[in-house]
């Protein structure tokens, strides 16, 4: 679905905006997002917002649906409660640093940030909990620790900790 819908990514001319043909029977636009009828499935996502907030409804984030090439300057992916599932390779951009989850079940597949070496927090709010991760074979993001968000300060020198020591 992917490829299908971003070979028709173009930017308007007047606006400047970026817009995306799809068939209005199987998809809808919400703002910045293409997402599909029958099962509220994120597709695409073509922002230039540092912070992306995935709308309400949506139930689950497509394989590549946040594409470096399409949201190039995404930092901070928020995804909204209804978010229950994360496909494999659902976030490939080199600039993701931050993920927040605020749905307590969630699916989340075993490949999902493995184009994401810039992703070093995933923060959890229903469990108030903070996943510091790394870079490891120069793609995949890693659990290095989790520990109970208890104040804004996020910075965390991550060079002192033993992978094998991960609790989980």
């Amino acid at each position: 679905t992917f490829e299908e819908l971003a070979k028709t990514v173009s930017v308007d001319a007047k606006t400047g905006r970026k817009t995306v043909e799809f068939n209005p029977e199987k998809f809808r636009r919400e703002g910045d997002f293409v997402i599909s009828n029958d099962e509220d499935r994120l597709h695409l996502c073509f922002s230039d917002d540092e912070v992306i907030c995935v709308p309400e409804g949506v139930k689950a984030i497509a394989t590549s649906a946040f594409y470096a090439d399409l949201c190039p300057n995404v930092k901070h992916i928020i995804l909204s409660s209804t978010v229950a599932g994360i496909a494999q390779n659902a976030i490939e951009g080199c600039s993701v640093e931050e993920l927040t989850i605020n749905n307590k079940y969630i699916y989340i597949s075993d490949r999902a940030f493995d184009h994401c070496p810039s992703l070093r927090l995933i923060h959890h709010i229903p469990e108030q909990v903070t996943i510091y991760v790394r870079e490891e074979n120069g793609r995949f993001a890693r659990p290095v620790r989790c520990e109970v968000m208890e104040s804004s300060e996020l910075d965390a020198d991550l060079s002192g900790y033993d992978p094998d020591d991960v609790p989980f």
